[in-house]
């Protein structure tokens, strides 16, 4: 210090180069560097000690010329003026390349993708959806997501954009939605059949003329049951049918019913009348009897007895003799004997009395209740007023035309009776089949109904009684 301030230093220059301070000294002719870190070390003393030769020598070793390179890892130690800078072998960075280059360091992973180290030599890159490769450099078109639904084919439009092509069952954006049926651009309905919705499926209105689900079926004339009442359906042509009726129908479908009368039931000439769709009844002639007239009847047990005017009707093979009551006389007992006392007969007597209460025959063959008005000699005749008010004139002969409305003595099986069937004031003909001290009389009549009845509701049918009995 002494040695400079004795003027040997002409001038003193300071200098600011790369943030170093460095001041110039004058020594001797020749311009000395210290640096400020120099002199803290304090060569400034060691030039002045030492020959300025060996100083300036010690003064001139660059770092990158040390035995001992400040750059590591084979790096190479390049010479910036007073500095240096370390160019790092392949795998290693940082100031003096002390640090080891990891995998992810050299940004391997492209378009904003996030690099994940495995070991010291490999990475792996983790793409967002729009990239793919190794190094999600590879751009992931649209239809590699597979966005078309339901079978549907996708077309890449551009690297952002996509089309679907749907099936015929599907539409929408990405063929999402299920096209219905009746909204296909072929209708599933046939032959100009409507098509109408029924939520998610469809029924078809078949046009006239046609039939089956999707109105695919041409209707034939049997289709449409033309045929009634279990009737049979036979396809003549295109357009006609023929039906074969079951049995007891008839009509050109078989809607009208056959009537049982129709069938001719009733044998031997009778009478057949319909009671109903299902029931017949037979009105047979005065020689035959039974449900179909089928019965032949022996004289003496027809309803009309041969022995007329009450005379009693006896069997002598097929022919009968007539034992004829008072006052009547011949093979028939058709001869009358005496008249008198007729219109003047008590009440109590055997025979019948004008104003006398009777039940007598009408036109239909059944009896009604009523009373005698007129009894005539001369015309052999009598006249009942019906309770309703009707009239009628009976052949005065006539055994059962005209009862006596009076309680029989006695009623005994196979007697023919007349009774109101289920408390009507209609009166049929019939007969008795059982007697039971507990249930009365069971009468089965003409038509084969049959009902018990006590003694007091059956009246006689007179077989040989004078047709004058009284009440």
């Amino acid at each position: 210090m002494d040695f400079i301030n004795m003027g040997k230093c002409k001038s003193l220059c300071i200098t600011k180069k790369r943030n170093h301070i460095t001041t110039v000294y004058k020594l001797g002719g020749e311009d000395i560097a210290i640096t400020k870190e120099e002199k803290d070390l304090g060569l400034l003393e060691l030039r002045i000690k030492l020959p300025l030769s060996l100083f300036v020598f010690f003064l001139a070793v660059h770092p990158c010329d040390k035995a001992e390179s400040p750059c590591k890892n084979e790096a190479t130690c390049e010479k910036t003026e007073d500095q240096f800078v370390c160019k790092c072998a392949e795998g290693w960075k940082g100031e003096t390349c002390e640090e080891k280059v990891q995998p992810c360091d050299n940004s391997p992973c492209k378009n904003q993708a996030e690099c994940e180290n495995v070991d010291e030599g490999n990475f792996t890159c983790q793409c967002s959806e729009d990239w793919r490769g190794e190094t999600c450099e590879e751009k992931v078109l649209p239809c590699e997501s597979n966005p078309c639904k339901n079978s549907a084919e996708c077309q890449n439009v551009d690297e952002n954009k996509f089309n679907c092509t749907c099936t015929v069952d599907w539409t929408g954006l990405t063929c999402e939605e299920k096209v219905h049926p009746c909204d296909k651009a072929e209708s599933p309905c046939e032959n100009e059949a409507t098509c109408e919705k029924a939520e998610d499926q469809f029924v078809c209105k078949c046009a006239e003329g046609w039939k089956g689900e999707t109105c695919e079926e041409k209707v034939q004339p049997c289709d449409k049951s033309p045929c009634k009442n279990q009737a049979q359906c036979e396809n003549v042509d295109k357009e006609n049918f023929k039906c074969q009726c079951s049995d007891g129908w008839k009509g050109e479908t078989c809607e009208q019913k056959v009537l049982p009368c129709e069938r001719n039931p009733c044998k031997n000439s009778a009478v057949c009348e319909n009671v109903d769709e299902n029931t017949f009844n037979c009105t047979c002639t005065e020689d035959w009897t039974g449900l179909t007239c089928e019965e032949k009847v022996h004289a003496c047990d027809k309803t009309a007895s041969p022995c007329k005017n009450d005379g009693v009707c006896e069997k002598n093979g097929d022919e009968f003799v007539c034992n004829c009551s008072e006052y009547w006389t011949g093979p028939t007992c058709e001869e009358y004997t005496a008249f008198e006392g007729l219109q003047n007969c008590s009440k109590n007597s055997n025979r019948k009395r004008v104003g006398g209460r009777v039940i007598a025959r009408w036109t239909n063959n059944k009896y009604y209740a009523g009373e005698i008005t007129n009894i005539s000699e001369e015309d052999q005749s009598i006249v009942i007023l019906f309770d309703d008010g009707y009239k009628i004139t009976h052949a005065l002969n006539d055994v059962t035309a005209v009862l006596a409305d009076k309680v029989s003595d006695s009623v005994e099986y196979k007697d023919h009776v007349i009774a109101s069937w289920q408390g009507s004031y209609r009166q049929y003909i019939g007969y008795v089949i059982q007697v039971s001290e507990s249930r009365g009389f069971k009468v089965r009549f003409d038509d084969n109904d049959e009902a018990w009845y006590k003694k007091d509701q059956l009246r006689i049918l007179p077989d040989a009684s004078s047709p004058h009995d009284g009440e």
